[in-house]
């Protein structure tokens, strides 16, 4: 079934990870596929550029954990009102680093 143009949903991707695991990386990367792309948003902040009048097709917002307004309390709380929006579709996309060589800066 296609929905029409006014009845379309917007695909939301939420990026997040602790530092260094590559949320910048992938946020550009969803950017070249077409992504409305949004960097360090504070949480509170999320629902303000999803106004169903006023949203992009394709949403890709990156939360820092280390914001000063970045609780798993608050991402959960996000979460649950992201999935009562009937015009909105999100996955959360959590990036871990497993491993990594001592950077340059680390010496």
């Amino acid at each position: 079934m296609v929905l029409p143009k006014q009845n379309k949903k917007t695909k939301l991707i939420l990026v997040s990870g602790p530092a260094g695991a590559g949320r910048t990386t992938a946020i550009r990367s969803l950017e070249d596929l077409g992504f409305e792309a949004i960097d360090n948003l504070p949480l509170d902040l999320v629902q303000s550029v999803l106004k169903p009048e006023k949203t992009s097709e394709n949403i890709a917002i990156g939360l820092d954990t280390r914001g000063r307004d970045f609780s798993v309390e608050g991402l959960l709380d996000l979460l649950k009102v992201l999935s009562n929006l009937e015009h909105v579709d999100f996955e959360l996309l959590y990036l871990c680093l497993l491993y990594t060589s001592p950077s340059p800066r680390d010496l």
